[in-house]
């Protein structure tokens, strides 16, 4: 008499014997095939960037120096103007003439003289006055001539009138003889002194 337990146990393994022969008749491609392995992925390396080499830092082209101009000193002052008698020398001017004075029209002025029909050398200072004379005004006027190499020629000192009303006057006097001759050739200046005061001078020749 059988048990019962093992009479149940029989039928179950004549179940599973048609699946275990099934399963050794399968062929290897019906198995699934194993998913390939994923390799961990990795950013691709970066090459090694060369550095860039520093640029130098032009430096500015220096300033042109400023151009030095040369300033020119203004010229000096001019003196202040000479006074005879309290009015304002306005020129000393030389003329050739007779013993006799020569009338103002018809002087002719000039630095050079001809020794040989030089007679008198004269001079002729102008004098201006601020205002007409309210009255007659006297006065020294003393002219000396000297060479070129300093010796005096001659000294003319004479007494001037100016007369009441005048504005403008000018004073003559002269140094020669009426033949001619007393001029030697040679360089001379003319100097004018007034009140001890060099007013005027004029440099001249004689050829």
């Amino acid at each position: 008499m059988l048990h019962p337990m093992k009479s149940f146990a029989l039928p179950l393994a004549l179940l599973l014997l048609p699946a275990l022969a099934l399963a050794q008749l399968r062929t290897p491609d019906d198995d699934p095939a194993p998913a390939p392995a994923q390799s961990e992925k990795r950013p691709p390396a970066q090459a090694a960037q060369p550095k860039p080499t520093p640029k130098p830092t032009p430096k500015p082209a220096p300033a042109p120096a400023p151009a030095q101009t040369q300033t020119q000193a203004p010229p000096p002052p001019p003196p202040p103007a000479a006074t005879v008698a309290g009015g304002t020398v306005t020129g000393l001017l030389l003329y050739e003439g007779g013993k006799s004075n020569v009338s103002k029209e018809q002087r002719s002025y000039s630095d050079s003289f001809n020794a040989s029909r030089t007679r008198y050398i004269n001079y002729e200072l102008s004098i201006r006055f601020p205002q007409p004379l309210p009255q007659p005004k006297t006065f020294e006027i003393l002219t000396v001539f000297t060479a070129g190499n300093g010796s005096v020629v001659c000294r003319i000192q004479h007494p001037v009138r100016a007369e009441t009303g005048w504005k403008d006057m000018y004073c003559a006097k002269g140094w020669g003889n009426d033949n001619g001759g007393a001029w030697k050739p040679g360089n001379y200046t003319a100097t004018v002194y007034s009140e001890g005061r060099e007013v005027a001078s004029r440099n001249f020749r004689v050829y």
